[in-house]
């Protein structure tokens, strides 16, 4: 009888780790996917300018075995008449803040962050969304170390 307890606090743990949920369904007990039940993560309204991603917002870079933790900060390009140009600054880098330029067209950011790593320029290719929620995610092309994925969100002004 323990062992199928533990069986069972297994399969609940696993079931929510994954967030599938049992529901009832008309005719039985059928699983369906939580993202099915509760509001999608959808794009933002793709009929927005780039002043919907200005401001701070408190970024994760999720890369393999560690997690960089920084505040990114997206203002408008004075210069630009049509809202999609965005200048930027990454703080609390191990190489120091780091300046940027980027652009927000029809719910789509990317920017770029050159690097200097030992006198070996890197590229940074950050592309990513607005997502309804308010967050931003998308993921970060490191040359010959791949693709990370990374999240923002943004910091509340007080």
């Amino acid at each position: 009888m323990k062992a199928f307890a533990v069986c069972a606090m297994s399969i609940v743990i696993l079931v929510a780790a994954i967030g599938i949920r049992l529901s009832a369904a008309p005719y039985g007990i059928a699983w369906q996917d939580k993202q099915d039940q509760d509001t999608k993560k959808k794009d933002a309204a793709t009929a927005q300018d780039a002043s919907a991603v200005a401001g701070k917002w408190h970024m994760n870079v999720a890369a393999p075995g560690f997690t960089s933790r920084n505040v990114v900060e997206f203002t408008l390009d004075p210069k630009d008449k049509d809202k999609k140009k965005l200048l930027g600054t990454l703080t609390g880098t191990p190489v120091g803040d780091l300046s940027f330029k980027g652009e927000y067209s029809k719910g789509k950011l990317k920017f770029t962050i050159m690097v200097d790593v030992g006198n070996f320029p890197l590229e940074i290719d950050f592309q990513g969304k607005l997502l309804e929620d308010g967050t931003l995610e998308g993921t970060a092309d490191i040359g010959p170390m791949g693709t990370v994925d990374w999240t923002a969100k943004r910091i509340d002004s007080q």
